[in-house]
Order: structure tokens, then sequence, then C-alpha cells
């Protein structure tokens, strides 16, 4: 039984953007979305927002070294214009990647605006805490490859900034521009080795979990999640960042969580992939050859 949509993009701070004169509304191409990254990231350079944001360094920062951040997410959004569902990448035997132009674009595009564009292996030492809990939530960047479970942790260090989020997609330039990708992570499962009254008791309770008045607001409010049902509509999300993952779901811009395909062990090995790439080892180009070879090695 799914838990939850989850949905991710380029989180952002509405309120910097603001201030620094960007309408975010426009930003719906990549390069839109350079441009205004661009622009941002001159006037942090020059100083224009430092008096209402003095921790203000950098328009991004890029958590390389989370396995799951390049060599799932980031990986996944190529994909996703390739490949229907997981299921089609499951069956594949070969990894096709055939826009791998356009993930090199996004790559320049997350990481030439972070403090590490003049020497990206830093990236590879930059995790999940230093990228929300030292970056986003403290203002310190603007922008982060995220989706809507970073709410939690943001409202429980700032409320105030937690509010300001929006989530800007995931531009694949020529491809698909305008979409973020959405799926379901986790699902609830009851063990077929429980007796039967456990069986129904669980089965109950999940019943008036999720379809109960009262269940349907906890899963709404008290956790935050965008509900994988649909007869949640007398139920308003609240979650800031759930409620820009319900919009793009509403107007059709959503890409496939295709990533649930990978071969087992591949997500540590496609990280390393691009973690060579930061670091020099690789060049794009043999960076891309060794995400394909992982994949047929592991499909064996």
């Amino acid at each position: 039984m799914p838990v939850s949509v989850e949905g991710y993009g380029l989180v952002y701070n509405k309120e910097i953007f603001k201030d620094a004169g960007i309408d975010a509304s426009t930003l719906t191409s990549y390069d839109a979305i350079d441009k205004a990254f661009a622009d941002l990231q001159n006037q942090i350079d020059s100083g224009k927002l430092k008096d209402k944001y003095p921790q203000l360094e950098a328009v991004e920062e890029y958590a390389a070294k989370e396995t799951w951040i390049p060599g799932l997410h980031t990986l996944n959004a190529p994909l996703a214009c390739e490949y229907s569902s997981a299921t089609e990448l499951r069956n594949s035997d070969q990894l096709g990647l055939k826009y791998a132009d356009s993930l090199k674009a996004l790559l320049d595009l997350e990481t030439k605006y972070t403090t590490s564009k003049d020497d990206l292996s830093k990236l590879n030492a930059v995790d999940y805490s230093s990228e929300i809990g030292g970056g986003l939530a403290i203002e310190r960047v603007a922008v982060v490859q995220q989706g809507n479970w970073i709410g939690p942790e943001l409202s429980g260090i700032d409320e105030e900034v937690a509010n300001k989020m929006g989530i800007l997609p995931i531009p694949l330039k020529g491809v698909k521009e305008d979409c973020i990708p959405t799926g379901i992570s986790i699902y609830w499962c009851i063990n077929s080795q429980s007796g039967d009254k456990e069986k129904e008791a669980s089965k109950e309770f999940l019943k008036w979990l999720f379809q109960s008045d009262e269940g349907k607001q906890i899963v709404v409010n008290d956790f935050g999640f965008v509900p994988a049902f649909n007869n949640y509509d007398d139920v308003e999300i609240t979650d800031t960042l759930s409620k820009e993952v319900k919009r793009y779901i509403d107007e059709g811009k959503t890409l496939p969580w295709v990533m649930g395909g990978f071969p087992s062990g591949y997500e540590p090995k496609a990280a390393a992939d691009f973690q060579g790439y930061f670091s020099g080892e690789y060049t794009f180009d043999q960076m891309v050859d060794q995400l394909k070879a992982d994949f047929v090695e592991l499909k064996k």
C-alpha cells in the first residue's frame, strides 16, 4: 500500500528570488533558470543582498557525497524522458542514456553556481546535513535539488524559512524542461507470516489511517504527505513543499521515477561514477561509459 507521493526538483527560497527581483513564475525552461541563477549569483557576489541575507554565499548547494542524490535522483531525470516506467528500465539489458547531453547541461546548471564551482571535487564532501541544515535552512544557499521530504527538517530548524520554499522544475534541456519527477518511494506491507488476527487488525488500521476523516487529516496535516489516493479532495494540503508537488501533479507536469528499475547495487556505483567526474578522474563521456558499463555488469 503506497505511503505517499513524493516529488523532487530544484527547491528554492521564494523570498530570496523575490528580493533579487526575479519572477520565479517565469522559470519554466532551462535557459530561463540558468539566466536567473546567473543573475542571482551576481547579486550575491556584489553584496547587494548582504544586509537581508548575511549568510547567503551561493545560489546552490549539491550534496554529491549522498549516493542517492547523484546516483538516483539526478540520473533518473534524463532516464525518465527515455523510459516510461521502472519496469521498462528493469527489463532493459543496457542503459540507454540517449539524453546524455541534457544530463551534462543539468549537472552544469546544478554545480556552476555553488561555492565549489572552481573545484567540483569539493562537492564530494557535501552531505545532506550541510546542504539542508547548514545550507538551505540558514539561507546560506537559495537552491538545492531535493523533494518535499525535506519539509519537516526545515520546519524543525526554522519554520519561517520552511514556509518560503517553492519548487522549480528539473529542466532537461531540449527534452522536457518544465516537469518534476514524482513517484512512490515506500509502501506499507503486512507480514504474510503473521497470524490472521494480526493481519486483519493491520488492514483495519491502515484503512482507518488512510480512509477515515480523522486519518486523512493525520496523513496530510501531521505527516505532511501528498496522498496517493484520489478521494482526498476535501482535505487541504498545508505543507509548503507538498503543495508544490501536488501543483505539478495537477498540471500534468511530472516525470516518472524509473530509478526503481536499476539493478541491485547500482546506486553506489552510479554515485561513484558521478563523484569520479566531479573529482576529475573521468571526463563526462567517460562517466557516461562507466554508468553504462556498471549497469550491464550488474544485470548479468
